[in-house]
């Protein structure tokens, strides 16, 4: 690529510079992301850790094929990238990078797919050392991130928040500082335009596009106190002059939006322990609708190209940690909800930076930044719904076998893991005694949605005692994810 000449970084120099390609640094390519021995003793059944870092970036194909980028450790910090397909348990390309020389980033890429299999990442970097200015950087791969082929300045707002669109371009804003949005072209062209959005509200900030027009729609917060503006349609989208006047939300705090065909979302904290869903109505947002407690900063919002409604979050500060999967199929109004992921303070760290993509059969995934110290990249593939798991299908009653063996079966509608254990309704005598009858609890795991089939055992004693009574009910419990579910089932003698 032409180097760039030496120059101030000032606001006439970056102009000259927009949409110029930049010199790299050479990429180092990891071999296909098969996580580590210490990495698999940290990660909780069903969760893949993709590599160190943080702040994960996230998007899904029609196909189901997820792509994650994020930043890598170390100073500068590297831009790291996966691709992974549905089912898999391992990336199918798994790249670090190359970055423009001497920047590094603390800021967010965000991962786009367009017509023709292009992906971009776009991300803010700014320089510790050379000539590279602060910048939005554009990083271009025709082949679905098994290389990366161009590096392009295409703006300058440092972007924590942001979504692909309107058309081939990108929207984003940050967070703790001026609330500027900006839109920035992904194929040829650059911009140092940017609408000012609010001089009052400079916290958390969000951005999503309405359903048909395109029109972007910014929420930005004060504390908790949230307003929103709209892009008018006439005009630049970077001037302020073509957006309508600040509105008041209420109280919205850490705000995620997200837009699809069944309308545009706003996800937000209630300023206390829950979290509330509203729908934007063209004037403002409606009326809210609680989806369950959960720590406001970690949550993301997703509309898949079927309207279906993917929240993520994390429900509480207990040990271990949940991460929660929602779903709502008629516009927000009803919820299912699930556990998707539990995972261990002590040797697993928080949940943070949660993002949630999917395809449109509804299948997709989730990331986040976990793991202790500067911890790592995780992700979790979701159901065909919220998690839960079904007795419809299970067995009311079976016959053991002459050892005392059985298979029990049950479903889940994700990936999870948990035990299942059993415990008859009424003692019976066992030698000399009256005692309860005891199936010990027996791990599984599910891989995928689906049946589960598990191979339980009575014990000797056990199993004599059930032939003298010819048959016996059990309560049953599974646990799923961390969720304790009870049936009843009848053991009948051999």
């Amino acid at each position: 690529m032409k180097a760039i000449a030496r120059r101030s970084v000032v606001a006439v120099a970056l102009a000259g510079l927009l949409s110029t390609a930049v010199p790299a640094a050479d990429p180092v390519v990891s071999p296909p992301a098969t996580a580590t021995p210490a990495a698999a003793a940290k990660a909780a059944p069903g969760v893949l850790v993709l590599g160190a870092g943080s702040r994960p970036g996230l998007a899904v194909d029609d196909a189901g094929t997820g792509y994650v980028a994020w930043i890598g450790p170390g100073n500068p910090t590297t831009l790291e990238f996966c691709r992974l397909s549905r089912g898999a348990s391992a990336c199918s390309s798994r790249l670090s990078v190359a970055v423009p020389a001497g920047t590094t980033s603390s800021h967010r890429p965000f991962v786009t797919i367009s017509p023709g299999g292009i992906l971009q990442i776009v991300q803010y970097r700014n320089p510790l050392s050379g000539t590279n200015p602060a910048a939005v950087y554009v990083f271009t791969s025709p082949d679905l991130g098994s290389t990366f082929t161009a590096t392009t300045i295409v703006g300058t707002v440092p972007f924590e928040e942001g979504v692909q669109g309107p058309g081939q371009t990108f929207s984003g804003v940050p967070v703790n500082g001026e609330m500027a949005f900006q839109n920035v072209p992904l194929h040829g062209g650059a911009t140092t335009d940017k609408a000012v959005l609010s001089t009052t509200h400079q916290n958390h900030a969000s951005v999503a596009l309405t359903w048909g027009g395109g029109a972007p729609v910014a929420v930005s917060t004060h504390n908790n106190a949230a307003e929103w503006r709209q892009y008018d349609g006439s005009g630049n989208l970077n001037s302020i002059a073509n957006w309508t006047s600040a509105a008041d939300v209420g109280v919205a705090s850490h705000p995620k939006l997200a837009g699809g065909p069944s309308g545009l979302f706003l996800l937000a904290g209630n300023g206390s322990t829950g979290l509330n869903v509203r729908r934007f109505n063209g004037s403002g947002f409606g009326a809210s609708v609680p989806i369950g407690p959960g720590q406001s900063p970690s949550k993301h919002l997703a509309q898949d190209a079927s309207g279906r409604l993917h929240a993520v979050f994390q429900r509480d500060d207990a040990n271990p940690l949940r991460l929660i999967h929602a779903v709502s199929d008629d516009g927000g109004l009803r919820w299912r909800s699930g556990t998707l992921v539990t995972q261990r303070i002590v040797t697993d760290g928080g949940i943070h930076d949660l993002r949630v993509a999917a395809a449109p059969d509804h299948l997709g995934f989730a990331v986040w930044h976990a793991g202790l110290g500067a911890g790592d990249v995780r992700i979790a593939a979701l159901g065909t719904d919220a998690p839960r798991l079904s007795f419809a299908s299970s067995p009311n009653s079976l016959r053991v076998t002459n050892r005392g063996g059985f298979t029990y079966d049950f479903a889940v509608t994700a990936p999870g893991s948990g035990a299942i254990s059993l415990k008859s309704t009424k003692r019976v005598r066992v030698g000399g005694n009256l005692r309860f009858l005891s199936v010990p609890a027996k791990r599984y795991t599910a891989a995928l949605p689906g049946e589960v089939r598990v191979r339980l055992d009575l014990s000797d004693p056990n199993l004599r005692a059930l032939k003298r009574v010819g048959s016996l009910l059990f309560k049953v419990t599974v646990t799923y994810n961390g969720t304790r579910y009870r049936t009843t089932l009848r053991l009948r003698a051999p």
